[in-house]
């Protein structure tokens, strides 16, 4: 839990990813509830591209470092 999370339960403000995720960003292997954007599953390119800018836009400037570390696992 935290602004960023990831794990097999991961609950966070800004994104989260594992097997159960829940935060503004939500990607889940099993399932995913995000208020900007979910997704169960593997990401396409498209999805990639989505995720990074939704990051850049809502995320604030001093947790930019955590946006960037977040984005290499994606």
């Amino acid at each position: 839990m935290g602004d960023f999370s990831a794990g097999a339960l991961s609950i966070g403000k800004y994104a989260a990813l594992g097997d159960h995720a829940k935060a503004m960003i939500a990607i889940g292997d099993t399932k995913a509830a995000g208020s900007l954007f979910s997704r169960v599953g593997e990401l396409s390119g498209a999805d990639i591209s989505l995720v990074k800018t939704l990051l850049d836009e809502n995320v604030p400037g001093y947790l930019s470092w955590a946006a960037a570390l977040f984005k290499m696992f994606i």
